[in-house]
């Protein structure tokens, strides 16, 4: 299994955070206050699985629409401060949806990183370009959950 708190990780999943506008620079538009990031998986395997995860602003994590508590901080001295998360108790057999809520801090980027490993350290979900994002404040509550529709979200940049 892998360790949670050790003092450094190699990434293997992708940076992410929502599109940038690049008339919104021009304009002096004010970027969004919260992002939304979501994305359903398959998954049969559910005991021993680690999440990782780091957020270059305040998040709060949702799998199959329940607010998952943050575990304790680890330092991270290459990049950031992340969180390592017995999610098992919060998956199913099938599919799910890790639902993320950003809250801007102006001092930090509005993105994530993220990576659910199994007991052998496989990685088994991760941030990349499929998941989708919205900065669109009057969201339906089911977002949070399998099955919501979101074609109409944009996918994130990695």
């Amino acid at each position: 299994m892998p360790d949670p708190f050790e003092l450094s990780r190699e990434w293997r999943a992708l940076w992410i955070q929502p599109p940038l506008r690049p008339k919104s620079l021009q304009t002096g538009e004010v970027l969004p206050e919260r992002c939304l990031f979501r994305e359903e998986f398959c998954l049969y395997q559910i005991d021993q699985l680690t999440l990782f995860i780091s957020a270059g602003c305040g998040y709060e994590l949702y799998i199959n629409g329940v607010l998952v508590p943050q575990a304790s901080k680890a330092s991270q001295f290459t990049w950031k401060n992340y969180d390592a998360i017995d999610v098992a108790p919060y998956l199913k057999s099938g599919q799910n949806c890790f639902a993320v809520v950003l809250q801007r801090d102006r001092h930090e980027p509005m993105g994530l990183v993220l990576e659910l490993l199994n007991a052998e350290g496989e990685l088994v979900l991760w941030t990349d370009g499929e998941w989708r994002t919205t900065a669109n404040e009057m969201f339906n509550q089911d977002w949070q959950f399998v099955g919501f529709n979101d074609r109409h979200w944009e996918r994130a940049i990695s």
